[in-house]
């Protein structure tokens, strides 16, 4: 019975985030910087540290799902003002590749996560 019940217990406790440091480039390679991003069951939450093309920092939060490879991303409270939806989807165990779309413009997306 003892056993069930921690079974039981492991089964319905709630996921534990993990952190990673995801490496992204934004539009031809110009935009580029890190997300640092936890991973908790589908949620992703985070933040991100960007250059633009111009070399000004950027920052914003992260928050987000993963299912089934695909990934939708929201930037949030970005100090540019700029708020963009990243759609992704899974091209190996370590990368993901997809469109950014902030305001009316769509841009090509990457994230290489290093660990």
């Amino acid at each position: 019975m003892k056993r069930l019940a921690f079974a039981l217990g492991l089964a319905l406790a709630p996921a534990v985030a993990s952190a990673e440091t995801w490496m992204v480039v934004e539009g031809a390679g110009k935009v580029k910087g890190s997300w640092t991003v936890a991973v908790a069951g589908q949620s992703i939450n985070g933040a991100a540290t960007m250059k633009n093309e111009n070399g000004m920092a950027i920052a914003y939060k992260i928050a987000g799902n993963v299912q089934n490879d695909g990934y939708v991303i929201q930037r949030i409270q970005p100090t540019d003002g700029v708020a963009c939806t990243y759609v992704g989807k899974a091209a190996g165990p370590k990368t993901i590749n997809g469109t950014a779309k902030c305001g009316r413009d769509s841009v090509q997306w990457s994230a290489t996560k290093v660990n």
